[in-house]
């Protein structure tokens, strides 16, 4: 029985395990001696081998019109296997065309580095069936081929019998149901108690893409912001991306928590704000994509946010490498062998995703509070949103595919009747630049419940440190015990704010300053980072005044701005109002100190 199904479905077999060769040979990682290579590389061609079953079975099918050409009685005829080999070798490779094809449509970003790219001999085909053609085309042809399958296997095998036949095959069909249609189009869906949670990240975000002329028609965004605060003076504590999620996570500063480099310090766990919550009966969950956590779903620790280990790094290279493996892993069954799909770059499984916030947030009646990130796909968005990246509008494309989003949850949330009980973060996370320009720091903050009446704008400035306790406020918890760096903008007593931003750029360019433990972890080398950071330059935000504390080796250089009314900082008054730059550096100087526990030495700050 098995010989004659390999015999039957040899010709789909053969283009896999050609396709997954290549693809091996081709790709060259250089950790031959690793075994969670090979391993990876197994799951990878037994999946192939599946593909190539379900394939085959289906071209079988539509092969199986009468007895004599069915292959179970081929018999010793090589004649005519040739023949069917033939047939079904040119219906199997037009079936995978087509699914090729319709995964490159919905996921072009995934493919950017493989069938899109200018280096492959065919990228000016699949460019152009990407630009030109909608999934349902090619979804419609492998449709008419499981409907004739369907009928084809079942009429020849009802007249000839084989129990066994029926079952394998129909087995194949559903099989390749499940797989081939769970992801794509057709799964895309159009101080009281305490209340939910929910913190959005969004990458790259800006304040002028919140404007009402932006969102006007974008009725999510237009929603979240008719019940809104917004912080229009937000400021994040540094310009990298991880280290403003977690100066947003902890309302630790990361000049305390020592997480300048991006990565998560050892201290951490237990001032996450998913630690917090659990700990006072919330369910909490991360559903953030590689770039910020990739350990989402672990049932025991859910609250860390865990960064990638060297191997699950190069297995999600291995699988990046394998470019028909979204075809097998796409789907919320088989996610769980290869989580590490959701390490690949720039990608994300919106269906399991957003099956498991629904899960979520439908869950019992306690509170839930989630994390979910948004990146900046821009040139890479993902089907149908890059059709209209080319209009004369360049973030157009970049806010309807936010605002759809934010209308999934949106979506979930009035399903299951807890919107009004729910209250909306969103806050952008800075591009990660060098230099100490108040406009790279700035990001959007909004605050959203039902409970706000009308949009008010919030003048004052805070930071990303801010966010946290203002949120957690807002929904009701008791922050008072926390012992969070950051200030609640509902706190009724009235406190002076000082901002401090850093430059982590020095930091994040000097490479000898990370190593790897035997996990694969990246981890900080303190003794490198002390020499290093004298020369990390800062900045201190009170009021209208800005002052930058710029170090060299030849000395300190000091540079003061009105942002209030110099917002692009072009006018340095360091030597127009000495009272105001003594005053902020004695500010700065005195932070420095008393609050992070440095030591400043003619300028320099000192670990």
């Amino acid at each position: 029985m098995i010989f004659k199904v390999f015999k039957n479905t040899f010709p789909a077999l053969f283009i896999m395990w050609v396709i997954f060769f290549i693809e091996m040979g081709i790709s060259d990682f250089g950790v031959s001696d690793n075994s969670s290579y090979y391993y990876q590389q197994l799951k990878i061609f037994i999946s192939y081998t599946v593909l190539g079953l379900i394939i085959g079975g289906l071209s079988a099918g539509i092969l199986a019109k009468k007895k004599k050409k069915y292959s179970y009685f081929f018999e010793n005829d090589l004649k005519k296997y040739s023949k069917y080999f033939l047939k079904n070798f040119s219906l199997s490779l037009t079936a995978l065309f087509s699914l090729v094809s319709r995964e490159v449509i919905n996921h072009p970003l995934l493919y950017k580095y493989s069938l899109l790219s200018d280096s492959f001999l065919f990228n000016g085909l699949f460019n152009f069936i990407k630009n030109e053609f909608s999934p349902l085309y090619f979804s419609i042809f492998f449709m008419i081929i499981i409907v004739m399958s369907i009928h084809n296997l079942i009429y020849n095998l009802s007249i000839y019998q084989g129990t066994k036949r029926i079952i394998g095959y129909l087995g194949a069909i559903i099989f390749s149901i499940i797989l081939i249609f769970n992801f794509g189009f057709l799964n895309a869906l159009e101080k009281k108690a305490e209340k939910n949670i929910i913190l959005i990240g969004v990458e790259n975000l800006k304040n002028y893409h919140l404007s009402d002329r932006k969102t006007n028609d974008k009725p999510a965004l237009k929603e979240l912001k008719s019940h809104s605060y917004d912080f229009v003076n937000c400021f994040s504590v540094a310009k990298d991306p991880r280290v403003s999620l977690l100066s947003v996570l902890t309302s630790i500063h990361p000049e305390k928590g020592e997480y300048l480099g991006g990565y998560r310090s050892y201290g951490l766990e237990g001032g996450t704000v998913f630690s917090i919550l659990n700990k006072n009966n919330f369910r909490t969950g991360i559903f953030s994509d590689r770039k910020f956590a990739f350990n989402r779903f672990d049932e025991k620790n859910e609250y860390l946010v865990k960064y990638p280990t060297k191997n699950e790094s190069l297995k999600a290279k291995i699988i990046l490498s394998h470019f028909m493996m979204p075809i097998v892993f796409n789907n919320t069954y088989s996610i769980k062998v290869f989580s590490e799909a959701l390490l690949l770059s720039e990608y994300r499984d919106k269906s399991y995703l957003k099956g498991k916030i629904a899960e979520l947030i439908s869950g019992s009646p306690t509170p839930f509070m989630f994390l979910y990130t948004i990146s900046d796909y821009r040139d890479y968005l993902p089907f149908p949103y890059y059709r209209i990246s080319e209009s004369e509008d360049k973030d157009a494309a970049f806010l309807t595919y936010l605002n759809d989003e934010i209308n999934e949850i949106y979506k979930v949330l009035k399903k299951y009747g807890k919107l009004d009980d729910t209250v909306i973060c969103l806050f952008g996370l800075p591009e990660h630049t060098d230099g100490l320009g108040a406009g790279g720091f700035k990001i959007p903050f909004l605050i959203s419940s039902k409970e706000f009446e009308i949009d008010r704008k919030v003048k004052n400035d805070y930071s990303s440190l801010d966010i946290l306790p203002t949120v957690l406020d807002a929904a009701g918890f008791d922050i008072a015990p926390l012992n969070l760096d950051g200030i609640s903008f509902f706190d009724p007593e009235f406190k002076k704010q000082d901002i401090i931003l850093t430059d982590v750029s020095v930091i994040k360019n000097q490479d000898i300053m990370y190593f790897e433990n035997n996990e694969g972890y990246i981890s900080k080398n303190i003794a490198i980072e002390r020499e290093v950071y004298p020369m990390v330059s800062h900045s201190i935000i009170r009021g209208d005044y800005k002052l930058n504390i710029i170090p060299s080796d030849n000395g300190i250089t000091y540079e003061l701005f009105d942002i209030s009314k110099d917002y692009e900082e072009k006018d340095n008054i360091i030597n127009l109002n000495s009272s105001v730059a003594k005053k902020m550096k004695d500010i700065y100087e005195e932070k420095m100190n008393k609050e992070f526990n440095f030591k400043t030495v003619n300028g320099y700050v000192l670990k």
